[in-house]
C-alpha cells in the first residue's frame, strides 16, 4: 500500500493542506530543538527546593553554585539534567542552607559543609576535618556556630582520625556502635574491666595552649559507682593534659570527676576542687559542659550538666593544656564491670550549649 503524504494531495485541498503542513513543520522543529541547559535547570531546583530539606554531599566549589533540592529537585525533559534528591555542591561561603565550621577542612574558603541542615543530623565527615551535624536539630546536640571541633561519631564503624585512643586496660573496648547514640546513628562505647586504669579518647583540635575554653559531650554511664569509694577515691571522666599525654595521670584540670561519689572538679597540683552534693547520674544520657580559662596562669574551672551550673574552682592554677581526654580513669580496682557511652562532643572558644 502506498501512502500518500498530506502534503502532496491533490489541488482541491490545497489550501487545508498547506495549512496542515505548516503545523507539522512547526511541532518538528520544536521537537528536534535542543532542551533546556542542564546547568539552568539544576539552579532551578537548588531555588525551589527548601533549604531544610537539601542533604549536600558534603563537597564544596569556588563556583558557589548550588545545585539540587533535597524536596526534589528539578528534572529536564528533552536533554536536562535530574537534580532531585538534592546531591551536589554548596558553595564556598556555606552553601544553601548548609552549616559552616570556619577553618575545617573540606572547602575552597577552608569551610565545611555540613548534611542535613534542617534536621541537625547524620553528617559523614571524617574527624579531622569536623562533623556532619548541623546546627542545633534533631532533637540532639549538632555542631554549634562557635565550635572550633565537634564530633558526632557519624563517619563509619571508627573514631575519625582527630582521636586517639587512650587505654591502659587491654581488657577495656573501645568501639563506634550504632545500637546507641544521642543524635544521630552513631556513638563512641567504652566497657571497662573492674581493674584500676585508663580508657579515654583524646584530641588537640580546639584546645589552646593559653586563655579559654569551653567544651561539651553528651554522656550515657553505666559505670560502677563503687568505683569512686574505696582507698582513692577519685574517677576522672574530663580531662585537660599537656599535648601528648597519655596513660594514668598524677596531674591535669579534671572539670568532670566523682570523689567519694559525688560530682567533683578537681585540679592537680594542688589537687583540689569543690564537689556537688550529687551522685553521677547513670543510666540516661546528660549533657556536659565545661570551661577551663586562665590557662596557662591564674584562672577557673567550671562544670555545668544538662546546662545547669554545677560547680566552678576559681583563683587556682591552670596548667599550660594541649589536648582533651574524655572516659574513664579510676584510681583503685572496682568489683564489678561498667561501660560508657560518648556522643555530641564539641569544643570552642566560647559557650556552646547542649541544644
Amino acid at each position: 500500500m502506498n501512502i500518500t503524504s498530506p502534503c502532496t494531495r491533490g489541488p482541491d485541498r490545497t489550501i487545508a493542506t498547506g495549512l496542515l503542513c505548516i503545523a507539522l513543520v512547526a511541532c518538528s522543529s520544536t521537537a528536534s530543538s535542543p532542551g533546556p541547559d542542564a546547568g539552568s535547570v539544576a539552579q532551578s531546583g537548588s531555588s525551589s527546593g527548601g533549604a531544610g530539606t537539601m542533604t549536600p554531599v558534603g563537597s564544596s566549589s569556588s563556583s558557589g553554585g548550588n545545585v539540587g533540592a533535597g524536596s526534589g529537585g528539578a528534572s529536564a525533559s528533552s536533554g536536562g539534567a535530574s537534580a532531585s534528591n538534592g546531591g551536589a555542591t554548596s558553595s564556598s561561603s556555606g552553601g544553601n542552607g548548609g552549616s559552616v565550621i570556619t577553618g575545617e577542612s573540606g572547602g575552597s574558603s577552608g569551610g565545611m559543609t555540613m548534611d542535613d541542615a534542617g534536621s541537625g543530623k547524620g553528617g559523614a565527615a571524617d574527624s579531622a576535618g569536623g562533623w556532619g551535624d548541623a546546627a542545633s536539630g534533631g532533637g540532639g546536640a549538632g555542631c554549634p556556630a562557635a565550635a572550633v571541633f565537634c564530633d558526632g561519631f557519624e563517619g563509619g564503624p571508627t573514631l575519625g582520625s582527630a582521636w586517639t585512643i587512650d587505654n591502659s586496660v587491654a581488657a577495656n573496648t573501645v568501639t563506634v556502635v550504632s545500637t546507641k547514640s544521642h543524635s544521630g546513628s552513631n556513638s563512641v562505647h567504652m566497657t571497662f574491666a573492674p581493674a584500676a586504669g585508663t580508657t579515654f579518647i583524646d584530641e588537640k583540635m580546639g584546645v589552646t595552649a593559653k586563655g579559654t575554653v569551653w567544651g561539651r559531650v553528651w554522656m550515657y554511664p553505666n559505670t560502677e559507682a563503687g568505683n569512686g569509694i574505696g582507698p582513692d577515691p577519685h574517677v576522672v571522666y574530663i580531662e585537660a593534659e599537656p599535648a601528648g599525654f597519655m596513660g594514668h595521670s598524677a596531674t591535669g584540670v579534671r572539670p568532670l570527676n566523682t570523689q567519694s561519689g559525688q560530682i567533683a572538679i578537681n585540679v592537680d597540683p594542688p589537687d583540689t576542687g569543690p564537689r556537688v552534693n550529687m551522685v553521677l547520674p547513670r543510666g540516661a544520657w546528660h549533657c556536659f559542659e565545661w570551661e577551663i580559662s586562665g590557662i596557662g596562669g591564674t584562672g577557673s574551672v567550671a562544670l555545668y550538666m544538662d546546662g545547669t551550673s554545677l560547680a566552678t574552682d576559681t583563683g587556682t592554677a591552670i596548667a599550660v593544656i594541649g589536648e582533651m581526654r574524655i572516659g574513664y580513669e579510676h584510681y583503685n580496682a572496682g568489683t564489678t564491670t561498667g561501660d560508657l557511652y560518648l556522643d555530641d562532643y564539641a569544643i570552642g572558644p566560647t559557650r556552646l550549649g547542649c541544644n
